[in-house]
Order: C-alpha cells, then structure tokens, then sequence
C-alpha cells in the first residue's frame, strides 16, 4: 500500500491555520433551561429546552410545558474548550457582581471534575477500551484541571 504523497503528517495537521469563515443562514436558538446532559468518554451531548407557560386563569395554578429547542453534541475537545469560556465568562460576572476575584466555587468545581475524570478512567479500563485517544484527552483534562488550581 503506497501513502499519498499529498497527504500531510497528523502533526502538521494539528498546526494548522483555521480560517473562521461566517454562515449568516445560521439561526441563533435561544434556551432557557438545560433539559439534559451527557458524556459517553467522547461526546458531551447537550440538550437545551425553552419554556412556554400555559395561559394564566384566576384562581388555578400558573402551569407551562418544556420544549427542546436544541441538541448539541460536542467532541471531548470542544467540550472542555466550552468549560474554559465559561469558567472565564463565570468569574467575569462574579467579579461584576462583588468587585472581587472568585475563589471557593472554582475549586469545588476542580474537584468535581477530578472525581468525574477518575470515575470515567475507571470505567473505560474496566471495559478494556482506553485507547490511545481516550487517554490523550484524559491527560488534556488533567492538564487543564492542574492548572485550575
């Protein structure tokens, strides 16, 4: 089997320059509630809901229903560079609101995250399927959460 000689090496991939290039189509979804969330070790799925409430009657319970407004599948990459911004946009609107630095909550949030990787390490070696890539992200995790502290 001969290689393509076109065909660039993974590392020169990865250094890549990637051009952001805007699709103005592409409809803004509001949400007001997280109806659900998972990570399978790979994926974080996110579900996103909005809220309608029924028409309000004198004398009876105020009433509404949940719909899904959006689902998001996010690569293990993507997902932590999602936590990052909102560690970032959390302590920009604590720091707002109080005038100082956030410091408690954010190692709360280290632990859970540590505890969470751990209890998924675990499960991938239990099932025999920690492969390269999975335990690639993992040492990503890791990195990022030593630094968190």
């Amino acid at each position: 089997m001969t290689e393509d000689p076109n065909k660039k090496p993974a590392a020169m991939q990865a250094n890549a320059t990637v051009r952001y290039v805007d699709r103005p189509e592409c409809t803004e979804i509001f949400a007001d509630s997280i109806v659900g969330s998972v990570f399978d070790g790979q994926t974080l799925r996110l579900e996103f809901g909005v809220t309608r409430l029924d028409e309000i009657k004198p004398n009876a319970p105020i009433t509404g229903r949940r719909y899904p407004a959006c689902r998001l599948a996010l690569s293990a990459n993507a997902a932590v560079e999602l936590i990052n911004r909102m560690q970032q946009i959390a302590a920009l609107l604590y720091r707002g609101r109080t005038g100082k630095p956030r410091s408690g909550p954010a190692h709360i949030c280290a632990d859970a995250g540590r505890a969470a990787l751990r209890r998924v390490e675990v499960a991938h070696r239990q099932a025999g399927a920690l492969s390269r890539r999975a335990l690639t992200q993992a040492g990503l995790i890791k990195d990022i959460l030593a630094t968190k502290q």
